[in-house]
């Protein structure tokens, strides 16, 4: 069930989250104002709630993912460290600490990494729910750089865009490989 946001089709996923996040009839909204929330937030047609929204929605589409990764990593965790951890008298929370987590450290390096770049690289959502608005409110980089080029026909400044957000994506992964270090196995 958590795999299967990462697996849909992207389109059908923002229709389902067009008509959840319906201002006036969705079922979100609907809750809240059951709950006495007199004026709910318009989601994805609010200025200050649209990237928010766009936010919420890309997380859940990868959580399964991130989940399927982190799991594979726990299970590579060799069970006789905890037994052994046990033996020495280690709680629960102890061994959470001092093996659980250094042993999942590279899983986490290697997330965070495909994590800021995917991030960088939202395009497909936005997209489809908001089309780069209400104004401007969710024009990021990657739908900047396709509207430059084919709405506006502007394909040098959008290669140039478009070698800048490779620039800037290189230099956040540099930045990450140098600080590898704190996430290698002890």
């Amino acid at each position: 069930m958590i795999f299967i946001p990462y697996i849909a089709s992207v389109v059908a996923i923002c229709t389902v989250w067009q008509v959840m996040l319906q201002p006036s009839y969705g079922p979100i909204n609907q809750f809240l104002m059951s709950l006495g929330i007199k004026n709910p937030p318009r989601w994805l047609v609010d200025n200050n709630w649209a990237i928010y929204s766009i936010m919420m929605i890309y997380i859940w589409t990868q959580i399964g993912y991130y989940v399927a990764v982190y799991m594979a990593g726990l299970k590579n965790v060799p069970a006789d460290i905890y037994e052994a951890a046990t033996i020495d008298g280690a709680s629960g929370v102890r061994q959470f600490f001092s093996i659980t987590i250094p042993m999942v450290k590279p899983t986490t390096f290697f997330l965070s990494t495909m994590g800021i770049i995917g991030s960088f690289k939202v395009f497909d959502l936005i997209s489809v729910l908001t089309n780069g608005g209400p104004g401007n409110s969710t024009s990021v980089m990657a739908f900047y750089i396709y509207k430059s080029a084919f709405t506006d026909f502007k394909m040098g400044y959008a290669s140039a865009l478009a070698w800048a957000l490779f620039i800037v994506i290189f230099a956040v992964t540099m930045i990450q490989w140098k600080f590898q270090k704190n996430f290698e196995n002890e």
